[in-house]
Order: structure tokens, then C-alpha cells, then sequence
């Protein structure tokens, strides 16, 4: 009986160790959000779609949307949206990744800070005038990191870099806001 107890364990915890990958688990610290969404994996970058949205593959071979936690980029189809897409991919297209996930958002991607090489990409489209610091979703951003974008994206505005170059840089949400209220007057 003790005999068949213990091949029992044994094979669960043997069955365990098989289903829980180590590398996408990450233990919970004190600078991370209160999100249940907590993962950490490498993957590399297989697609950008603009300059805040990328799709990536996992060591396991899966495909992962992300959207880029913190920063809005403009719409493709908005004035300087190629740009930032294409700033975007020179950071990141096909080159490995570390992928912190956020959180999940309502078309379910996750939402992610982003490194390469030990850097922030996130920071770093802020930084190069290729994204707005998207403080409406930056809520459970650290307090440290939310003045380092901030003042990323002051100095970008400052020095007239990427999207800032324009007299009026339209924001992405009410970009967004303009196409919906297109869309509803057409359908009346």
C-alpha cells in the first residue's frame, strides 16, 4: 500500500514538473502591479503590426499578440503612424525578446513592457518622439518609471523628435474617437 502511495507522488509530481514551464513563471515583488496577468517569457519578434503592437513566438514555438504596456503610438493610418511602426522595427523586428506581461485587454492581447538587451522598448519609443507616455492606462505603473516616461516624453516634444515634429501631433485615443464618430454619421 506505502509502495503504491509513493509510485502515486511520484508520478504526479513527475506530471507536474512536465505541464509547469519554469521560465514563464515569475514571482510576484513589490514593484510589480496587483494584476493576476503575471508572466515573464523570451520570444522573438516575428511582426510588427505599428508602433505599439507586435506579435512575437515563444521558445515553445506559440504566438503571442502584445500590446506595448504604457505608450500609444499613432494609428498606421495617421500622420507619422509608418514612422513610429517602422521606428518600432528597428528596435525589435526578428530579434530576441523578454516579454513582462501586464495585463490581458479586452481583445486579448497582452499588454507588456517589452526589453531587448537589457532596455525598455516601451521607454525607448517615448524616448524617440515614436509614441505618446499613455497615462490613462498607466495606472499601475510604477511611480519612478511613470516620471522617467513622462520625462522622456517632455524632452522628445522639447527637441522636436518624431511625432512632435508636427505643429499639433494629433493623439492616437482621439484619432481613434474621430474614426468611431466617422463611422457612426455614415451609418445613420
Amino acid at each position: 500500500m506505502i509502495q503504491k502511495m509513493k509510485l502515486t507522488l511520484l508520478a504526479s509530481m513527475i506530471l507536474l514538473n512536465a505541464c509547469v514551464a519554469p521560465e514563464h513563471t515569475v514571482p510576484h515583488t513589490s514593484s510589480q502591479s496587483t494584476t493576476n496577468h503575471r508572466e515573464s517569457y523570451t520570444a522573438t519578434v516575428i511582426k510588427i503590426a505599428d508602433g505599439d503592437t507586435i506579435t512575437v513566438q515563444d521558445n515553445h514555438g506559440v504566438t503571442h499578440k502584445i500590446r506595448l504596456a504604457y505608450i500609444d503610438a499613432p494609428e498606421t493610418k495617421q500622420n507619422y503612424g509608418s514612422d513610429s511602426k517602422d521606428g518600432l522595427a528597428k528596435l525589435i523586428s526578428g530579434k530576441p525578446v523578454r516579454v513582462n506581461v501586464r495585463d490581458i485587454d479586452r481583445y486579448q492581447r497582452e499588454v507588456a513592457l517589452i526589453e531587448a538587451n537589457g532596455r525598455d522598448v516601451n521607454y525607448r519609443q517615448v524616448e524617440l518622439g515614436n509614441a505618446w507616455h499613455y497615462t490613462q492606462y498607466a495606472k499601475n505603473q510604477l511611480a519612478e518609471d511613470y516620471q522617467r516616461y513622462q520625462a522622456a516624453m517632455a524632452k522628445a516634444k522639447e527637441k522636436k523628435l518624431g511625432l512632435w515634429s508636427f505643429a499639433r501631433p494629433q493623439a492616437p485615443w482621439d484619432y481613434r474617437k474621430q474614426q468611431r464618430s466617422k463611422t457612426t454619421s455614415t451609418e445613420e
